[in-house]
């Protein structure tokens, strides 16, 4: 048996996440992440709860990480990686500003694991490291660009 820090996720467990592509004015809704020795950008979403369809959990998880609403639209790509499979989904931003919701996991003012999310351009993402997610960096580039 392997003894788990509080708070820390097993990675060896499977946990498939959903994810959202939110674009607006020409932008892009990302989670500019910092953590110790890292700063990179991640999509909003997160993992699959008991229950919960893929598209359910897009939505709560991108507005718990950015207080947005939105209609979570097609599939746009499923990302299989190790024991995780991660959705990624078009979604139409309705309405809100970005920011961390109060009841996201998150927002405990951890400052070793800072979360803002933000528009960003087209052409700001290609500057920014995606860190765990950079092997979809181009891939996510291209479909921006295509319109997906």
């Amino acid at each position: 048996m392997v003894d788990q820090v509080p708070g820390k996720r097993d990675y060896t467990v499977r946990r498939d996440t959903a994810r959202g592509i939110v674009i607006k004015d020409g932008q892009v809704l990302m989670i500019d992440r910092i953590r110790p020795g890292m700063h990179y950008l991640s999509t909003p979403g997160g993992g699959i709860e008991p229950g919960e369809t893929p598209e359910q959990a897009c939505k709560r998880e991108i507005f718990e990480e950015s207080s947005l609403d939105v209609t979570v639209g097609p599939e746009l790509f499923v990302w299989e990686e190790g024991l995780h499979k991660h959705h990624f989904f078009l979604c139409t931003y309705i309405s809100g500003v970005p920011e961390l919701h109060h009841t996201a996991e998150e927002a405990d003012g951890n400052p070793d694991n800072i979360h803002d999310p933000r528009w960003f351009t087209i052409e700001e993402l290609g500057t920014y490291d995606f860190g765990y997610w950079k092997p979809l960096k181009q891939k996510i580039l291209n479909g921006l660009m295509r319109g997906f």
